[in-house]
């Protein structure tokens, strides 16, 4: 079995602290990559390494560089531009099930903050 390499966990913690600064959930994360959730939660605990195409695609998502994902460039510190109130409730969203209540909450964050996110950029 594999072990866990320092620069691999570093790697998915930055990931991790980007995808929260956005109000992403692992599992839009995972969607936008199109991976599974599971993967996912591997790649931000660096249980799996990232690959180089990943790696880009991840940062292209996340409106970072490449750099800024393997610590090269000038990175906040991880979840310093998160709040503990946005911290918990992407923590509670993701621990609802999936379906109408889960969407109809996503949607109703997403209409509330419309102003001030980023456009969602097309996987495909």
């Amino acid at each position: 079995m594999r072990s866990v390499r320092d620069d691999d966990r570093a790697i998915g913690q930055r990931v991790k602290a980007a995808r929260r600064r956005l109000g992403l959930s692992l599992a839009d994360l995972a969607a936008l990559a199109s991976v599974t959730p599971a993967q996912m939660e591997k790649y931000e605990s660096g249980a799996n390494p990232l690959s180089a195409a990943r790696l880009a695609t991840l940062a292209e998502h996340l409106g970072a560089s490449a750099d800024d994902l393997l610590g090269l460039g000038a990175v906040e510190a991880p979840d310093s531009r998160v709040s503990e109130e946005a911290q918990s409730l992407a923590e509670a969203f993701d621990r609802l099930p999936p379906g109408q209540l889960k969407d109809g909450v996503y949607r109703l964050v997403l209409a509330a903050a419309a102003e001030s996110l980023p456009p969602r950029r097309d996987p495909h």
